[in-house]
């Protein structure tokens, strides 16, 4: 009951929340060659109405849901299509569209199925069409979406008759010319590691009135070309591809410019910026080269899956790696696939170990759609490395999130190791009462030692004073719940951390 009660709050929560995702299609482009038969039997042609310079309002709904009703009841769109549709000014079409695969069309004017007659006081045309769901990536119900006359999509949500009215005013007319190549989209990495690349890549829509064979496309560091694809192909008339324009090695961050350079109708829309930046770097212990995926989110981890490994970042979508936390890589260095993690609100820390130096990643993934952070204002999620070195993550990840960052090893000690003569020592580990800190200074510093849970919390502090040579000092762990914490010395001039494990 739990578990269903969630979803209930989670799916009417993205229903009235505007542009909670982005429900569009791939690119951002309206397909072509999509029809709708509405329940009179007559079909729009999405094409012909783009064509013919008319902007396009999608209601995509379903006949249970009971926020679709809502909105549908309030007549926002039945006010927008009386104003402004064919019997108005005629300057857009709304079609309302029953997007539930399972639901049959006679459900839409049977008032005794679902919320109800779909089609009383309504004009606009309605129909039922299975299709439209794959078409703008459909995640919740309502979805309402406005196509403009150059093809692009945008979800605007359930807005007034005034707001919907105004938004059309952003829309780009249709193509006019007969070599329009345009750049729509930088596809190209935007992190690179130390020593490696960056590649490029670009998404090209042809806004052009014909199909569009060649064009050639340069990436330019200031005024320097630095990498050139001559382009060639069959794109039709809207179509979209992406390409691949080669990689730069950039010494830090660089701002580069894509742009075409051959000959075409309409240069304005021939360019787009690429920001490049380092990726961050994960300092690791050069003994047992951990890198740990930190948890501290909702209960329901069993939701999570993790991928860890070398090199770039995979190309395999989320929802694949939902199925198989592997996804389509063969050898990862690890992975916890969904279902395996244990639920429970305590933090979690996943431990996996690296092998070099150089690019890494780690690909989180929740099944259920919503991050790890149900609930929870407070949730946190991080990569950590050796003591303090940590890659914070966003933990309102959606379906997933993939971070790429830089391991270097460090000696396992964290900071300025020539401070301690002899070894700093914590013991017993693991334990469940106390923990004896012992070590040594060659010089007189202020120092402090403290326990850190596994959110970075400071849950045990001593402060030492002035002090110098051997140090011991015992500290109590015995209120701490069972679980991985660090121990960390700290003077003026660096630090060095140890973990132990508190077992109950």
């Amino acid at each position: 009951m739990k578990t269903f009660l969630r979803s209930v709050a989670v799916f009417i929560a993205a229903s009235f929340t505007m542009n909670a995702s982005a429900q569009i299609p791939d690119n951002g482009i309206w397909p072509a060659g999509v029809t709708f038969t509405d329940i009179n039997g007559t079909t729009h042609d999405m094409d012909a109405l783009l064509d013919a310079g008319k902007t396009v309002i999608i209601d995509a709904f379903a006949d249970w849901c009971a926020p679709c009703w809502n909105y549908h009841q309030g007549h926002a769109l039945e006010n927008l299509y009386t104003q402004y549709g064919p019997n108005g000014t005629d300057e857009l079409m709304v079609l309302g569209i029953e997007a539930d695969p399972g639901e049959a069309e006679s459900n839409i004017s049977d008032p005794n199925t679902g919320m109800g007659d779909w089609t009383v006081g309504i004009s606009y045309p309605q129909a039922n069409d299975d299709a439209i769901a794959g078409i703008i990536n459909l995640a919740y119900y309502p979805t309402v979406i406005m196509v403009c006359p150059d093809r692009s999509v945008t979800e605007v949500g359930q807005e007034s008759t005034a707001n919907l009215y105004a938004g059309i005013s952003t829309c780009g007319a249709p193509a006019s010319n007969s070599n329009d190549p345009r750049l729509i989209a930088n596809a190209s990495d935007n992190l690179f590691c130390a020593g490696s690349s960056a590649n490029m890549s670009v998404v090209l829509q042809n806004f052009s009135t014909a199909p569009l064979t060649s064009a050639t496309i340069e990436v330019m560091d200031g005024a320097t070309s630095v990498a050139t694809e001559n382009w060639t192909g069959n794109l039709a008339p809207y179509d979209v591809t992406t390409i691949a324009l080669g990689s730069v090695s950039p010494s830090g961050s660089t701002n580069y410019t894509i742009k075409i350079t051959s000959a075409n109708d309409d240069t304005s829309n021939d360019q787009i910026t690429a920001s490049v930046a380092p990726a961050p770097v994960l300092r690791v212990g050069d003994q047992t080269k951990a890198v740990n995926v930190v948890l501290a989110g909702d209960a329901y981890k069993d939701e999570t899956g993790i991928i860890f490994d070398e090199g770039p970042l995979p190309n395999e979508s989320f929802v694949t790696i939902h199925n198989d936390a592997a996804g389509g890589i063969t050898t990862p260095l690890g992975f916890a696939q969904v279902g395996t993690l244990p639920q429970g609100a305590a933090p979690l820390t996943v431990t996996y170990n690296a092998v070099n130096e150089g690019c890494h990643y780690v690909v989180i993934v929740d099944s259920y759609g919503d991050g790890i952070n149900y609930q929870m204002p407070t949730a946190e999620l991080r990569i950590q490395g050796d003591g303090t070195s940590k890659i914070d993550v966003n933990p309102d990840f959606g379906d997933g999130i993939a971070v790429l960052f830089d391991v270097q090893f460090q000696t396992e000690v964290s900071v300025n190791t020539e401070e301690f003569a002899s070894s700093f020592k914590v013991f017993p580990n693991p334990t469940n009462s106390v923990v004896n800190v012992e070590f040594e200074l060659q010089n007189q510093e202020d120092v402090t030692v403290s326990i850190m849970n596994t959110v970075g919390q400071t849950v045990a502090v001593n402060n030492l004073g002035t002090v110098s040579g051997v140090q011991a000092t015992q500290m109590d762990v015995s209120s701490l719940e069972s679980g991985m914490y660090i121990v960390k010395v700290k003077t003026a001039n660096g630090e060095q951390t140890k973990r132990i494990s508190v077992i109950k």
